[in-house]
């Protein structure tokens, strides 16, 4: 039997089906005009806190930055959730840390979006629920996901000190 893959276990302890794939595809055409606003409010949040702040060189890569998470509120609702997800998740994760965004702000920021998307699958009526359930767990997917690249990082920077010590 083949081995699972990080990503495939993780979404089993989730509990993120291809059911859920399918009510995030139905959130996307609602959610998608509010994805410019979302980013905004996103930024804006961010500006606000300065080691949030402090990893950005300008307005320039913010307008970049805000265009990149229009897309990946776009691919996080269309899919399909499949390891070339998971890879690309697992990049943005580690630019986080290359810039050095502190992983606490990806938690609140991710509340943000959570809260923002929920509002909108809020309006859906009864199809909504199963909608905000499988936001929960993709959400919850992407945090994880990130949150290993940073503990990847974590671990290579002790390893080199370690090796800088012998």
């Amino acid at each position: 039997m083949a081995r699972e893959t990080m990503y495939e276990e993780l979404k089993r302890y989730v509990r993120f089906t291809e059911e859920d794939s399918k009510s995030l595809a139905v959130l996307r055409p609602e959610a998608a005009p509010h994805f410019e606003r979302i980013a905004r409010e996103f930024y804006e949040r961010a500006m606000e806190h300065e080691d949030a702040h402090a990893v950005f060189t300008g307005e320039q890569q913010v307008a970049r930055l805000r265009k990149s998470l229009v897309e990946w509120m776009d691919r996080l609702l269309r899919g399909p959730h499949d390891e070339a997800y998971f890879e690309e998740t697992a990049k943005i994760g580690r630019i986080h840390v290359r810039v050095g965004l502190p992983q606490k702000y990806m938690f609140s920021a991710m509340a943000l979006i959570r809260r923002e998307l929920c509002k909108i699958a809020q309006k859906m009526g009864a199809k909504g629920t199963p909608i905000m359930s499988a936001l929960d767990r993709a959400l919850d997917l992407e945090l994880a996901v990130m949150l290993e690249t940073y503990r990847d990082a974590f671990v290579a920077r002790i390893q080199r000190a370690e090796r800088r010590e012998r």
